[in-house]
């Protein structure tokens, strides 16, 4: 009698299954290397307690995380099982004896999923470090995380197996017959999804619906408020400002619909206390937030404050880490999205983020981009109420370290340079340049300028995308727009790199445009010299908004104040406390080098055609802006009665910085150290 042969059995399920289990694996793994995200937040829990908005923000960013995170890899990880559990089956109808016939050969063959993830993984990685592949170098979290990744599944897979043969024994499962491993083991992986995703939930003790803030009953009739901040971008670097490049197409267009203000100036050269002054409307040395008290105090109200009180919904998207609970500058709003934790890969599967660079090479973008990703989904959410909102972006593509942006740099590429020099140029950390250590080369600076000019072009095409997303969900029209810059940057003038220890108009003069068609000219263009401590005010002014406890502070006026239109100056002071934190982090660099000299205070008064800047060294200067508008040359030995008048005029504002020692100067509140490790990485910390 001839017996047929077995038919081929099919373990393609039980593949699915084990690549299922091994994608949960990897998530996991994926999710250690991010483990300081999630302990900071479990600190913030115990300390602050359930109801505390930073713990909301970051519990419900973690859930989203491992939810996505979980199923994005069980689903990659299934189906490269059932392929190869396929792939088996056809294998075996192709031969009727032989060892694929055998079980142990469809075994050996899942070893192939750990194997594939493994190098994916590592790929990832490498790819994310810079080196570019597989088979060059390396650091260790990237080789380690290759092993790693092609244990932690089979180990996991492995408990699974034995949690479903126990309980494949019990008489209720046993019921099921021969399918009932496969029932077990994808019951447990789906229990086990559900627990990595809702752990969040599960230790607050509440759902989503409670990490959004009721809105108020009642909300004034006014205008939506946005108001963006385009970081470290100096006025001289836009074309509607006259620059000869065309850096700023979409801005360009938007200044067409909007007032432009030709001569606006910062009140401080660098970002948290030139950010306190906008929200406040207040000097640094009023508000007391600077190089010598990190800090903003709750004594002083903010716009954000004010507004949130009088029923605007409040939002503050922030990329840079100046911007966070931890220097109180984003008190007042309801909702703060800390954009600049992107760098720590929090948002997205890494696996995503490599395939997609595997194929364009771009440079990533967990600045922009990500930032109109987030803003589009908070609009969307509070499109459902009828409150109007306060909307604050803060951009930081143009700060340094400014990458080669393929597509965008090589316009500006000037005569001489080549693309390769550029994608090659590489600079040292910018403290090391304060004490002589590096040489300022024209070169350097020439580099350093046209990477700035491309990353503007950049950022310009994100607020072009930034204009269209507001344009379809009908808030563009009718709301107030405002956008500026918190500082700008010296590019090799007067020998400095960066925005610290000057108040040159270098740094201090940025841009300031104003829409709203109803209240603001389009196309107008106004030269008399404004501050950003005129923001506020304008704010209030535009919503008819009596605020006596905000306006109780303000030195500032409304950018609508019948003085502009009559041309009468506003004198534009700005400050710069000692820079301690950054003399500090340049002392860790060069601990022999005598860095007292940095250690100064300065204050700066431009009236008119004249500037005047102090420092409590004794030194002393003055500068013809309307002819010298470089500030090459100091004229206070040839003009000492100009000099008197300005130094009289400054010191009868009454403004001067509180005087504090060394021991007591620095943070009030420390920061966590993803914070500071962001600090470390735009020049603030060593």
């Amino acid at each position: 009698m001839k017996t047929e042969p077995d038919a081929p059995r099919t373990y393609w399920p039980i593949a699915a299954t084990v690549g299922m289990v091994y994608g949960i694996g990897l998530s996991l793994l994926e999710l250690g290397l991010k483990i300081r995200v999630y302990l900071f937040t479990v600190f913030q829990l115990i300390a602050k307690g359930p109801s505390d908005p930073i713990v909301q923000h970051g519990s419900m960013l973690i859930l989203r995380h491992t939810f996505w995170i979980t199923l994005v890899y069980c689903i990659l990880g299934a189906g490269l099982g059932a392929l190869i559990g396929r792939v088996h089956v056809i294998l075996q109808r192709t031969r009727r004896s032989g060892p694929l016939r055998s079980p142990a050969a469809f075994y050996m063959a899942l070893f192939l999923i750990p194997l594939l993830f493994s190098i994916i993984y590592g790929n990832i990685h490498l790819a994310l470090a810079g080196t570019g592949g597989l088979f060059k170098s390396a650091g260790a979290k990237c080789i380690f995380a290759a092993l790693g990744a092609g244990i932690a599944g089979p180990l996991l897979a492995c408990l699974l197996y034995a949690a479903a043969s126990w309980l494949g024994r019990r008489p209720a499962i046993a019921a099921l017959g021969t399918r009932r491993h496969l029932f077990i083991s994808l019951s447990l992986v789906m229990a086990l999804i559900a627990g990595i995703s809702y752990l969040p939930l599960t230790i607050l003790g509440r759902g989503p619906a409670s990490f959004r803030s009721e809105s108020p009953e009642t909300a004034p009739a006014a205008p939506n408020v946005i108001l963006i901040v385009l970081d470290t971008l100096r006025a001289d670097r836009l074309s509607c400002y006259g620059y000869p490049h065309p850096t700023t197409p979409n801005l360009d267009r938007f200044a067409m619909e909007a007032t432009l203000y030709e001569q606006a100036y910062a009140q401080s050269p660098w970002t948290l206390p030139s950010h306190a002054s906008i929200f406040t409307g207040a000097y640094p040395s009023q508000h007391d937030t600077q190089g010598e008290h990190l800090h903003l105090d709750d004594e002083h109200r903010t716009i954000a404050e004010a507004l949130d009180e009088a029923g605007y919904r409040t939002a503050c998207f922030a990329n840079n880490p100046w911007l966070s609970r931890f220097a109180n500058t984003v008190q007042g709003f309801e909702h703060v999205e800390p954009v600049w934790v992107s760098v720590f890969n929090l948002h997205r599967p890494i696996l995503l983020q490599a395939l997609a660079a595997s194929i364009s090479k771009p440079v990533r973008d967990d600045g922009a981009a990500r930032t109109n990703e987030l803003v589009f989904s908070w609009l969307d959410k509070v499109g459902e109420d009828s409150s109007p909102f306060f909307l604050f972006i803060n951009y930081m593509e143009v700060h340094d370290p400014n990458p080669y942006r393929p597509g965008y740099v090589e316009p500006f590429i000037p005569p001489g340079r080549s693309e390769r020099e550029l994608k090659n140029f590489r600079v040292e950390n910018q403290l090391h340049y304060y004490p002589g250590q590096k040489e300022f080369t024209p070169r350097v600076f020439e580099m350093l300028s046209t990477l700035y000019d491309g990353e503007l072009r950049y950022l310009d095409e994100k607020l072009g995308e930034l204009f269209e997303g507001l344009r379809a969900r009908d808030v563009y029209e009718e709301a107030l727009i405002i956008i500026t810059s918190d500082h700008g940057e010296c590019l090799g003038e007067h020998d400095l790199w960066g925005h610290q220890f000057s108040l040159n108009n270098t740094i201090l003069r940025v841009p300031l445009l104003a829409r709203l068609p109803s209240r603001f000219p389009p196309g107008g263009r106004i030269s008399a010299p404004v501050r950003l401590i005129d923001i506020a005010p304008t704010i209030l002014d535009v919503l008819a908004l009596n605020d006596p406890l905000l306006s109780g502070q303000l030195p500032g006026m409304s950018l609508l104040a019948p003085d502009l239109e009559d041309g009468a100056p506003r004198d534009a002071v700005a400050e710069y406390a000692r820079p301690i934190n950054v003399v500090r982090a340049i002392e860790q660099c060069f601990p022999d080098q005598d860095l007292s000299g940095w250690l100064r205070r300065m204050h700066s008064l431009q009236a008119g055609d004249w500037k005047y800047i102090w420092s409590s060294d004794e030194q002393e200067s003055l500068f013809h802006i309307a002819e010298d508008p470089a500030e090459l040359h100091d004229l206070s030995a040839e003009r000492p009665g100009n000099l008197a008048e300005l130094s009289d005029r400054l010191a009868s504002k009454g403004l001067a910085f509180r005087e504090r020692g060394d021991e007591e100067a620095g943070f009030v509140v420390a920061p966590d150290e993803r914070t500071r490790e962001q600090l470390k990485a735009l020049g603030y910390l060593e």
